[in-house]
């Protein structure tokens, strides 16, 4: 399989505590929490009982330098992720204002900042930006 056969997923869940660095006693123990844990990455298989992520794949070798798995009872929410930004910097066009990057479907050429303006806090308004 290849690394973009793989799902992206964000796995929520409960990871156990333990020590032995310094002595506690019952009462401390007893507000212990569990920690709540996330993690990102390839979703490489699911069932019943666990979820295994894959991170860092080598090559088309099919190896995972770093794996976790996670059972099931210790899950509190899986979210499957989705691209956010699929605009290649190419397409990218830059502010007529400023350095900022724009949406390439921005027909005024400006960035929210330079439309917006800088607001005075005296007369509390929006000062200055591109009409």
């Amino acid at each position: 399989m290849k690394a973009e056969d793989f799902k992206l997923v964000r796995v929520d869940w409960f990871d156990a505590q333990s020590g032995f660095s310094s002595p506690m006693n019952l009462e401390e123990l007893m507000e212990v929490p569990p920690v709540q844990t996330t993690s990102i990455g390839c979703l490489v298989h699911e069932d019943k009982e666990k979820v295994v992520l894959g991170f860092m794949m080598f090559g088309t070798e099919e190896y995972f330098k770093h794996w976790q798995m996670i059972p099931r009872r210790m899950i509190k929410k899986i979210t499957k992720l989705k691209e956010v930004n699929n605009k290649s910097p190419e397409k990218m066009k830059l502010c007529n204002g400023c350095y900022h990057k724009t949406n390439p479907n921005n027909k005024t050429g400006y960035c929210y900042r330079c439309k917006r303006g800088k607001y005075n806090k005296e007369t509390q308004k929006w000062e200055g930006g591109v009409k």
